[in-house]
């Protein structure tokens, strides 16, 4: 097993935190859906024709969101390994800190676990421009 302790209990963690606010979100998605029908139908059956005009935006946003999508998605999961990589590394660092010191590597362990930093900021940066790229094309649609 190759895998190190510090990353595998991160990896753990943050799954367990994905998976609890999923199940928390989900409660809430499923009244946001029943209200979002209720909508649609009361628009539709007010005016339809406007309601129709309302709803003709949806096949450019659900373009966007195909295309948006699986390159976000990809972005996320760099930010998730990379975190994993970070907290994998600090745990250990931790764990190990008296042989660290015996055998006078604060220096080296520093510049690795920065390098690792580095890099985890970055990915998180990516997935941040794909997270907020929605938010402009959304609203520059619906006006």
């Amino acid at each position: 097993d190759k895998t190190e302790v510090g990353r595998l209990m991160s990896r753990l963690q943050g799954d367990v935190n994905s998976i609890h606010e999923f199940l928390e979100s989900s409660i809430y998605s499923v009244g946001d859906i029943a209200l979002l029908f209720g909508i649609v139908f009361v628009m539709l059956y007010v005016n339809f024709s406007l309601g129709f005009l309302t709803l003709s935006i949806l096949p450019a946003l659900l373009m966007i969101r195909i295309v948006w999508l699986p390159r976000a998605r990809e972005a996320f999961m760099a930010a998730h390994e990379t975190n994993s990589v970070v907290n994998g590394a600090l745990a250990e660092a931790i764990h190990g800190v008296r042989t660290v010191q015996s055998m006078d590597r604060q220096q080296v362990n520093f510049l690795l676990y920065d390098d690792k930093a580095h890099a985890d900021l970055r990915t998180h940066l990516v997935a941040a421009r794909y997270a907020q790229v929605m938010v402009p094309i959304v609203d520059g649609l619906t006006g």
